[in-house]
């Protein structure tokens, strides 16, 4: 029988095992569009989720960013532009077949050349196959840029990454937060004491739960700040009432159905964030990604969706367990945003903020980007269930 292992490391050797894992095996389930939705066409909402349904591709996810291209990379463009100090310097994690970083590029030479002539942009990506497609998609679109190095497609996870940066730079990942390592912790029923999980393969390959003393560094540390994390604050919960009632409905749905006694700690994103902060001091962050999931079946508070993609756009294989095997499935977290906000502040001194996206669009947005002939915005008004994270100083 193998040693036990922490949950991270299991959940990274399922998704990241070299050319097995979920996201770097050959053939994964990372999408793209075969041409950009045309939303000035589209008539309405109806139309909009149909003519979505039609261009999704087979066996295959799309993120918001390559949905609403270029639009949604528009908009982070005007975020970093209108935020930056000096030269702009751009680091994307998980840049996947490269979309983000494409209409990014393409905001900057056409409307300001200046800055699309100076900046410098680094995409990290960790699969080989996803790395190669976005380093031909950005050869093609930007070549001078690659040539000079100015752009680059690094084969690496982030915490692999070892270039240092002294003067300020944005750091920026989309949906990769909930792609990233969790531990669990478990309350004892008998004891009340908080115990790690681990994951033991038997001899006969299958899988089993194993519940062991809390001992290790990061996971102590991480649930000692989610034990800390302060009330919500009257302008906080004002904030949510403005949200509506649809969010309000949503939100009571996902809400845990009694006191957990199972806690998901994002153990990997804050090991990514130690690393990053030691490189780069001076970097600002802006991270998007779910904030729940309302049909997750594995219990758990911050439990995640483990899943595979069908051939239909609404077609999905779900799993009522997190032990699969090597490269089986997508597990997917939902990312708290309030432990986020205050894993920033408290131990890297940094003032971070989490906008529903609707709110970040319509600050960096134009009005008639993505817009239907009704008026209908679906950059705006779907995937309610996402935020957007930033930090300021």
């Amino acid at each position: 029988m193998k040693s036990a292992r922490l949950l991270r490391d299991f959940i990274h050797d399922r998704l990241y095992y070299p050319n097995l894992g979920y996201f770097t095996k050959p053939r994964h389930q990372l999408g793209q569009l075969t041409e950009p939705l045309r939303y000035s066409k589209l008539e309405g909402v109806h139309d909009y989720y149909e003519s979505l349904g039609t261009a999704y591709p087979q066996y295959a996810f799309l993120t918001p960013v390559e949905i609403f291209q270029p639009w949604y990379g528009y908009s982070l463009a005007s975020y970093f532009l209108s935020n930056r100090e000096g030269l702009l310097r751009i680091i994307e994690i998980g840049g996947g077949t490269g979309t983000a970083a494409l209409s990014i590029l393409d905001f900057y030479k056409r409307n300001h050349l200046q800055t699309y002539e100076r900046l410098h942009y680094t995409v990290l990506e960790i699969s080989p196959a996803i790395a190669e497609a976005c380093l031909y998609r950005l050869s093609s679109a930007h070549p001078d840029l690659v040539a000079s190095g100015r752009v680059q497609v690094v084969n690496k996870s982030a915490l692999e990454y070892t270039q240092k940066h002294a003067d300020p730079c944005f750091v920026f990942a989309l949906e990769v937060m909930d792609n990233l390592p969790h531990d669990l912790v478990v309350q004892d029923s008998l004891t009340k004491d908080w115990k790690q999980a681990c994951v033991q393969e038997k001899e006969d390959g299958s899988l089993q739960e194993l519940l062991c003393p809390l001992s290790d560094p990061t996971i102590i540390n991480l649930f000692q700040l989610y034990q800390t994390i302060p009330a919500v604050s009257f302008e906080e919960r004002e904030a949510e009432e403005r949200e509506g009632f649809v969010y309000s409905v949503i939100k009571y749905l996902s809400r845990p159905k009694k006191e957990q006694k199972r806690v998901f700690l994002p153990t990997g994103c804050y090991q990514l964030i130690q690393h990053l902060n030691k490189l780069m001091p001076k970097a600002e962050y802006l991270l998007a990604d779910f904030d729940y999931f309302r049909d997750a079946i594995i219990p758990g508070a911050g439990a995640p969706i483990v899943q595979n993609k069908g051939k239909l756009s609404h077609e999905k294989e779900e799993f009522g367990t997190l032990l699969v095997q090597r490269g089986q499935a997508d597990i997917m977290f939902p990312t708290n945003f309030r432990l986020l906000q205050h894993t920033f502040k408290t131990d890297f001194h940094k003032t971070g903020f989490a906008y529903k996206t609707h709110r970040f669009m319509k600050e960096h947005a134009l009005a008639k980007w993505a817009r239907t002939q009704s008026g209908y915005k679906p950059l705006q008004d779907d995937f309610h269930n996402t935020s957007v994270f930033i930090t300021k100083g």
